[in-house]
């Protein structure tokens, strides 16, 4: 009962606090999606901000459907191939990827489109590594930091969408959202979503809710 107590007080901060308008954030994307998507679609999480985050801000409603993860080489090498063998095996699947565990296994796009695997593929387009600002690492490794870590990089997703022939679109701003999600799952085979978060305001809201919890505490 204390437990239930808890969970309610953390979602109402969460609904208060966690922006639903205007530029996307990472803890938004996990809440939103785990409200947006049918229940019986299951959801792969790439390490290792995504899974993070799921946990973290997804809430009661991701306990009703299946959730995979996968902790590859690196953390993040073989996570496209890993989720179209869950589509293939299980249906409609929706995976959230950071955009270095996409590139890191690209070529599984040749797989999607030939067997016309229905996946609904979204990257978290972070610049990066933004598991690494999140854990505190530039703070520490300044002059070398996206050379190590970060490792951001300039890939035209719609360019690479068309080469795949796979019906692609851009998401820009959290009331977008829902509607492009509902877009994706309009399609038989795989499709792909982007949108561009901020690390370093990322981790400021995350702190802001922790705060909000200790304030409320």
């Amino acid at each position: 009962k204390k437990l239930k107590e808890l969970d309610l007080i953390v979602d109402h901060l969460f609904e208060e606090k966690i922006p639903k308008k205007g530029k996307i954030t990472e803890p938004f994307v996990a809440r939103c999606i785990s409200r947006s998507l049918p229940e019986f679609i299951p959801v792969m999480l790439a390490a290792s901000s995504p899974i993070r985050d799921w946990i973290s801000y997804s809430g009661r409603n991701s306990l009703s459907r299946y959730c995979f993860s996968f902790r590859g080489a690196s953390g993040i090498d073989g996570t496209l191939s890993l989720a179209l063998g869950l589509a293939k095996k299980m249906g409609s699947t929706f995976l959230i990827t950071g955009d270095l565990a996409f590139f890191h296994d690209v070529n599984g796009l040749l797989i999607a489109k030939k067997d016309s695997i229905n996946i609904v593929i979204l990257i978290i387009d972070n610049s990066g590594g933004g598991i690494f600002t999140q854990l505190g690492i530039n703070r520490f490794c300044k002059d070398n930091y996206d050379q190590i870590f970060g490792m951001p990089q300039n890939v035209n997703y719609e360019l690479l969408a068309s080469a795949h022939s796979i019906p692609y679109k851009k998401v820009d701003k959290c009331e977008d959202l829902k509607l492009a999600i509902d877009w994706s799952l309009s399609f038989s085979g795989p499709t792909l979503l982007s949108l561009n978060t901020d690390s370093a305001s990322d981790v400021i809201l995350r702190s802001s809710l922790v705060d909000s919890f200790k304030s409320h505490s």
